[in-house]
């Protein structure tokens, strides 16, 4: 029915392939800085979603740590994300 109770839990793994980056300033004008920036390659999280009718609730946390383990500012960084997503389906 269109009032119905959703669930859902599920697993998600990604691998950086390129990172890139742009600024622009006054004072240096245009950059464009490319590298793996410290980031960790792969990432691990665990997602799960809750909804009734057209609107969920989405949330993940990253198992893996953000950073590469050689960081040299010891950061120990776990993403996360929380939102509403809105939907016909």
């Amino acid at each position: 029915s269109k009032k119905g109770f959703y669930a859902g839990i599920g697993v998600s793994a990604g691998y950086l392939l390129k990172a890139r980056n742009k600024q622009i300033s006054a004072e240096r004008g245009k950059q464009k800085i490319a590298g793996n920036f410290n980031l960790n390659d792969w990432r691990t999280a665990a997602i799960g979603e809750l909804g009734i009718g057209n609107i969920r609730l989405y949330g993940s946390y990253g198992f893996s740590n953000l950073f590469a383990d050689n960081n040299q500012y010891g950061f120990d960084f776990n993403p996360y994300a929380v939102g509403i997503r809105l939907s016909k389906f």
